[in-house]
């Protein structure tokens, strides 16, 4: 089987109301400041750890950590914002950075409710905005976090997260590189009973899935004499994704008691995918127009997915399934949005178009369809 979807376009114009002046906490209580010195206490390492600490952070990180599956960036995204910017990607967002700041490089993180000029997303809850220090012409840090992760009857695997930023003049860069693996064991006891509910069998079931992924990504930013900012970022990542299924079937006895191995079945469904993604920002302004920032994201996924069970019986062994799949899929947007100061007030407004294409194949049983 064979399916291919053509390119779609979404295109949707907004204005976003006349919004007030930047918020201060000055003359209202809809921004809450937490500086370095509140976060000494906790020791923290990343921007991920400074968060975490922070009223409804733990909430928010688990929100930030879901896959992002809507087309396009959307009217809204993650609510974490740097010094009032969004992350010009879909896969390389936010949640890609969280772990790769160092807590040292953070001034602030501003609670904001309701929206603010100047920020780059409308939310209706709590924008988390992290105002970063002001680096040096010519500085440099590196960050380096290896640990290990074990879970029984499965083998050690490690984990490692390294990066690297900073400045030279008007230029700022960054670069990290993640090994991350996931491990789970699960095991069922399943008692198969007879419409009279009598023992008739007995399963006893054990899940293995074993994940390995490796994660690139580069981030680059300028800014000119005149104002204009442009910054470009890049992702790519590799994962290999394997599943295991034991189940033993057992006869019982009267009191439901495992007798004798009537059959197995042994299921293996390994998965490989690749992704990249480019994206980058430009923003400038247009005479007394205002100020016109321009996004656009690129990424491409390739995942193969194979399922394969065997079922022993009385010694002999039947392949019982197989299925392979294939997908190629991709997603293309371009984010334009103007802001015009009229007096003391401020007006956004602007489009997106986002080009989404799939491209899959399946086979069972080694026939294709």
């Amino acid at each position: 089987m064979h399916t291919k979807f053509l390119p779609l376009i979404i295109c949707a114009f907004v204005a976003i109301p006349i919004a007030t002046p930047a918020l201060s906490q000055d003359t209202d209580q809809s921004t809450v400041i937490y500086d370095a010195v509140y976060f000494a206490q906790f020791n923290p390492v990343s921007l991920e750890d400074m968060i975490r600490n922070i009223p409804g952070g733990v909430s928010l990180l688990s929100n930030v950590g879901r896959q992002n599956n809507n087309r396009g960036f959307g009217s809204s995204d993650s609510p974490v914002l740097i010094d009032g910017r969004r992350m010009s990607g879909k896969t390389n967002d936010m949640s890609t950075l969280l772990a790769r700041i160092q807590a040292s490089q953070v001034e602030r993180i501003e609670l904001i409710r309701n929206n603010a000029e100047g920020l780059d997303i409308r939310n209706e809850g709590i924008i988390y905005n992290v105002i970063l220090r002001a680096e040096a012409e010519n500085s440099s840090s590196s960050f380096l976090d290896v640990g290990f992760n074990y879970v029984s009857e499965t083998s050690v695997r490690p984990e490692i997260l390294a990066s690297h930023n900073g400045t030279r003049g008007a230029l700022d860069y960054a670069a990290s590189y993640a090994y991350d693996t996931r491990l789970r064991v699960g095991k069922i006891n399943e008692n198969v009973l007879s419409a009279d509910r009598t023992p008739r069998e007995f399963r006893a079931l054990l899940n293995k899935e074993y994940d390995a992924e490796h994660i690139f990504t580069g981030n680059i930013g300028y800014e000119f004499e005149n104002g204009t900012r442009v910054r470009l970022n890049a992702l790519y990542s590799d994962s290999d994704e394997r599943k295991d299924k034991l189940e033993d079937q057992f006869s019982v006895n009267a009191g439901g008691a495992p007798l004798v191995l009537l059959a197995v079945e042994d299921g293996r469904f390994p998965e490989v995918e690749t992704e990249f993604e480019f994206g980058g920002d430009i923003e400038f302004d247009v005479g007394q127009l205002g100020r016109l920032k321009t996004l656009f994201v690129v990424n491409r996924t390739d995942s193969q997915e194979n399922i394969a069970q065997d079922t022993i019986e009385n010694g002999v062994t039947d392949r019982f399934f197989t299925s392979f799949a294939d997908f190629d899929s991709g997603e293309t947007i371009v984010r334009s949005s103007m802001t015009s100061t009229f007096g003391e007030h401020t007006l956004e407004y602007g489009g997106e178009a986002a080009f989404n294409t799939l491209d899959a194949s399946f086979s069972f049983n080694s026939d294709p369809l």
